[in-house]
């Protein structure tokens, strides 16, 4: 490994800092719009509203730290909701934890999977033996022999990926495979993505989501597509976005994606007015009851005749 030649050790800690750091300039063009949002404003507005909205590198500097920081302030009263009460299992975090704790072979971050796990499952089966327990007996050796194999397991793995989509870079015809016939690939858009990518995030995700993600592409591209090209609702090409079945679906989607969220919401908001009203009529309650009380001391005469 790279960290035995180095001076200082590589913690884990660190490793999963350069991890969030590169993740989070990776995905920057994403979350700060500049694929999505901004492209499209320029698009929306005319000259009449003094467009089209453009922006140069400074403005574009500014409006990346401006919705960054917006960003950070929105989601940290949301981290009590949705990682302190909510017992969920992060299958992202749990799976980046495990593979930083193999390349580092640190047992005690494979213990704390496993106790988080642990803790998971106990909240649905409070009979289920714990795996902790059953963890700690192996010894030395065979720890190191598990190391051995999930480094080699990763970097066979990582081979693979590298050597595929070198593969499918110079033969396109591996990433995509019809699997319903040419007429359908082409008409419908119908066809199996062979992709490393999806097979690693199928793998991650909990099956139940991916199933669902399943049920969706069937409803949306098997029955909602043709529906609406057979009514005259998109009359266009399959893959026009404009006057197509796929921009057709799109919309759509968003709307359950924004009716879901708003409900979720809705109910973290009533559940935090419910918890955070109550104590802010205490107090206003409290803060009347002292003023009245000070307030009737200074009416009292120093001197009583």
């Amino acid at each position: 490994m790279v960290q035995d030649h180095l001076a200082f050790p590589f913690t884990p800690q660190e490793h999963a800092t350069m991890v969030v750091i590169a993740s989070s300039l990776g995905l920057m063009p994403f979350t700060i719009g500049s694929v999505g949002i901004l492209p499209a404003m320029e698009f929306l507005t005319n000259e009449s509203e003094n467009g089209p909205f453009r922006l140069d590198w400074v403005q574009l500097f500014v409006w990346s730290i401006g919705v960054s920081i917006l960003g950070v302030a929105v989601t940290l009263p949301l981290r009590k909701r949705f990682l302190v009460q909510e017992p969920l299992p992060f299958p992202f975090g749990t799976s980046s934890a495990a593979m930083i704790g193999s390349l580092h072979r640190d047992t005690d971050i494979a213990d704390r999977i496993l106790r988080a796990q642990n803790h998971l499952d106990s909240t649905n089966d409070k009979q289920k033996p714990s795996l902790v327990e059953d963890s700690v007996d192996t010894d030395d050796s065979m720890v190191q022999h598990g190391w051995s194999q999930n480094n080699k397991l990763i970097l066979i793995t990582f081979l693979f990926a590298a050597l595929y989509s070198l593969t499918a870079y110079f033969i396109p015809q591996i990433r995509t495979v019809n699997i319903f016939g040419n007429y359908i690939a082409r008409e419908w858009l119908f066809s199996l993505s062979t992709s490393p990518g999806y097979v690693s995030i199928g793998l991650i995700v909990p099956p139940v989501t991916t199933l669902w993600i399943v049920v969706g592409c069937l409803i949306g591209w098997g029955i909602l597509s043709p529906l609406s090209k057979f009514n005259g609702w998109a009359p266009g090409s399959v893959s026009d976005w404009e006057s197509g079945s796929r921009g057709w679906i799109m919309w759509i989607a968003v709307a359950l994606i924004l009716g879901d969220t708003a409900i979720t919401l809705s109910t973290m908001l009533l559940r935090s007015f419910n918890v955070y009203v109550p104590k802010l009529l205490g107090l206003t309650t409290y803060l009347k009851r002292h003023l009245q009380s000070d307030n009737e001391e200074d009416t009292q005469p120093l001197i009583r005749i």
